[in-house]
C-alpha cells in the first residue's frame, strides 16, 4: 500500500558511566560500508517497560546523535503522522512494515529499529536507581538486511563521566534530585544511553555518515576506534 503524507537548550549536570560495549570490538562493518546509508528513518521504539513516555522520549532523543554523526534524519513527527495516517499506530506494527515499503514511501536509505528494555526506577535491596537500557538495529531498506546493531545500559548508580557525552560531572545533590524526580531523571539518563549508543566513533558503534567531516570511504579509517 501507499502511505499518505501529512505535513525537542538542554543544560544540565549529569554523570553516568555507561555499561558494556555496543558490540564486540571486532565488529564486522562490511555490510555497513557496502550499504553506505546517507539518510535514516527512526521507527517508533518497542517499549517493553511500564513507562508510557519511554517510547516517544527515546524516539525523539535518537535524532540528535544521528544527525551529529553525519546522517539526514527524517523528522520523527512526520514519521509518526505518516504511519498513523495509514493505520500504523503501534510500535510493533511499525517495525513489522516491510523495508521495501518504507524505502518506497520515505525514500530513506536505512531504518533504525529500537527496543527499550529498561526505563525508570529500579528498586534494589539497599537503594534504588534509575536505569535505561536500549537495543538498536540499523536495517538497509534496499536489501532488508541488518547492517549494524548494538545495546546500551545507563544507570544513575554509576559514578563517573563520559567525555564523549553531553553530560558533565554529576555532584551528589544533583544525583539526589534526579532520584527524587524519576520521570525527569529517566529522560536524562535515556539521553545518555541514546547518545552513547548512536553517536558515531565509538568502539563497535555506528559509523560516521556522509555529512560528517570524519566520513571516509571505502575503508572508513576515521570510523575505526583506536
Amino acid at each position: 500500500m501507499r502511505l499518505k503524507f501529512s505535513c525537542l537548550p538542554l543544560a544540565f549536570a549529569g554523570l553516568l558511566l555507561l555499561q558494556g560495549c555496543a558490540t564486540d570490538p571486532g565488529y564486522d562493518y562490511s555490510a555497513f560500508v557496502r550499504a553506505r546509508p546517507a539518510s535514516i528513518l527512526i521507527l517508533p521504539p518497542v517499549n517493553q517497560t511500564s513507562q508510557l513516555d519511554a517510547g516517544p522520549a527515546v524516539m525523539a532523543l535518537a535524532t540528535e546523535p544521528l544527525a551529529e554523526s553525519g546522517y539526514y534524519v527524517f523528522p520523527v513527527s512526520l514519521v509518526r503522522d505518516t504511519l498513523k495516517a495509514n493505520g500504523v499506530t503501534e510500535a510493533l506494527q511499525a517495525q513489522s512494515v516491510s523495508p521495501a515499503w518504507l524505502r518506497q514511501t520515505f525514500g530513506a536509505d536505512a531504518a533504525l529499529y529500537m527496543t527499550i528494555q529498561r526505563y525508570g526506577d529500579e528498586r534494589l535491596e539497599v537503594d534504588h536507581e534509575i536505569q535505561v537500557q536500549i537495543t538498536a538495529r540499523l536495517v538497509d531498506l534496499t536489501s532488508g538486511t541488518a547492517i549494524w546493531e548494538g545495546t546500551r545500559l545507563a544507570s544513575s548508580r554509576d559514578r563517573g563521566s563520559d567525555t564523549d557525552m553531553r553530560l558533565g560531572a554529576l555532584v551528589t545533590p544533583a544525583v539526589n534530585q534526579l532520584l527524587n524526580e524519576p520521570a525527569d531523571g529517566s529522560y536524562r539518563i535515556a539521553m545518555a544511553a541514546v547518545d552513547s549508543l548512536l553517536q558515531a566513533g565509538k568502539k563497535g558503534g555506528m559509523l560516521y555518515g556522509p555529512r560528517s567531516p570524519n566520513y571516509a570511504l571505502p575503508d572508513m579509517p576515521s570510523n575505526k576506534s583506536p
